[in-house]
């Protein structure tokens, strides 16, 4: 009973920590996709004209993972959440 009443007070103690440090994390990488997809979007090739592919790409990163996240994370929840919304014809394999 006293390892119990001891994991009960470690988490009480430390389960703000961990709820910062996940805040912190999921942070970082919406902060490094977005600056993933800014550079995607404004890509150029070596002749300066817009490069198609990577601003394809930039658009699905746009439609599908920062749109529905921000549509999630809203101005009343202040916790940031990354979510991928697949387009319909995307079909991922269960194992």
């Amino acid at each position: 009973m006293v390892e119990v009443e001891g994991l009960a007070e470690f988490q009480r103690q430390h389960r703000r920590r961990s709820k910062e440090g996940a805040q912190r994390a999921t942070d970082t990488v919406r902060k490094a996709i977005s600056r993933f997809h800014q550079r995607l979007a404004n890509t150029i090739d070596t002749d300066g004209i817009p490069h198609h592919v990577l601003r394809v790409f930039a658009r699905h990163i746009e439609s599908f993972i920062l749109a529905p996240s921000r549509r999630c994370s809203g101005p009343r929840n202040s916790s940031s959440v990354l979510v991928y919304e697949p387009p319909k014809s995307v079909v991922w394999p269960r194992h």
